[in-house]
């Protein structure tokens, strides 16, 4: 009886470990996000997306105060290509905005059908 619980104790740990790593690439993901903006430009709209943590980020559009949100990288990939990506967005009147997209490239961003490009870190 002592085996079975040993064998069942050590499966356990061994899953936990392997779900911990393949999460660990959606984490680190999102990490290599933080501080990096992303426009995108919809005829005469411009749209700014910055990552602001691990799970925040903000969308300005044109000039018009930001709407925060939350995001989640989805996907276990090694990189940001092909990995995807949940944004939630709730506006001053507590409207609720939902996105979602894939990564192309480490620099190009298909967010809810638009495509967003990462800008130079001095680009605001």
């Amino acid at each position: 009886m002592k085996k079975i619980l040993a064998i069942l104790l050590g499966v356990a740990l061994v899953a936990g470990a392997l779900s911990l790593t393949s999460c660990q690439k959606n984490v680190d993901n999102a990490k290599s996000l933080i501080n990096t903006v992303w426009g995108a430009q919809d005829g005469a709209d411009q749209y700014f997306l910055e990552f602001t943590s691990q799970m925040g980020c903000k969308m300005r559009i044109n000039d018009r105060s930001p709407y925060e949100g939350t995001f989640i990288i989805l996907g276990n990939k090694p990189s940001l290509k092909g990995s995807s990506i949940e944004v939630v967005f709730t506006d001053w009147s507590e409207k609720v905005e939902g996105l979602v997209g894939e990564f192309k490239s480490e620099d190009e961003l298909d967010l809810d059908h638009m495509m967003f490009y990462r800008l130079p870190v001095d680009a605001k």
